[in-house]
């Protein structure tokens, strides 16, 4: 069991028998190799994915993440603008044509809430609040598309009157977003990416 009631400064604590649920994330360019329909190895399928990468979006949500782990709102407000800015970056017909709705579809409903995070700087409930759905998108994201770092999905089943949410981070050690220096270390590891 995790007991998530009190503030803990240890901020690598998990559970301590569990072993997280492997996912290896396949790479969009090695994805489209995959297509079963033959097509993706074509060199205008490659040049369809070649361009798409998660690394930017990536990097910018591990920021706003660190940041409300901090307890930081003008931080996370910055952070929620960049990972907004690096949304915009990425023109969707560099998704693999078969996957483009999917990314369209997540991209739309991330972008909203990252950017309800760089205009909440005052109010670090509210950029939660966002940061609960967000995270939700980034692990479809990231599921459908794969990272090119190493990813884990962790899990606070404190956070939304005891519903739960998730986050991503890229270690292993617990730095929940969702309650800052409240209770840093409640959650656990849940999947690897």
């Amino acid at each position: 069991t995790i007991s998530c009631g009190k503030k803990e400064n240890n901020t690598s604590e998990s559970a301590p028998n569990e072993q997280p649920n492997e996912i290896s994330a396949v790479p969009e360019a090695a994805a489209a190799a995959q297509d079963s329909t033959g097509t993706a190895d074509s060199p205008a399928a490659e040049a369809n994915t070649a361009s798409f990468s998660t690394k930017g979006i990536i990097g910018a949500y591990l920021k706003l993440q660190d940041a409300l782990a901090r307890d930081d709102a003008k931080g996370a407000a910055g952070a929620g603008k960049t990972l907004l800015n690096e949304f915009n970056k990425i023109d969707p017909k560099t998704v693999q044509d078969k996957k483009r709705a999917d990314y369209l579809d997540i991209v739309a409903d991330a972008k909203e809430h990252a950017e309800h995070i760089s205009h909440n700087v005052s109010d670090i409930a509210h950029q939660r609040e966002h940061m609960a759905i967000l995270s939700k998108d980034m692990s479809d994201l990231v599921t459908a598309f794969g990272s090119e770092t190493r990813l884990y999905q962790a899990h606070c089943p404190m956070y939304n009157e005891g519903k739960g949410a998730v986050w991503l981070s890229a270690g292993r050690d617990i730095r929940n977003p969702y309650y800052g220096e409240e209770m840093l270390s409640c959650g656990s590891i849940k999947k690897e990416f």
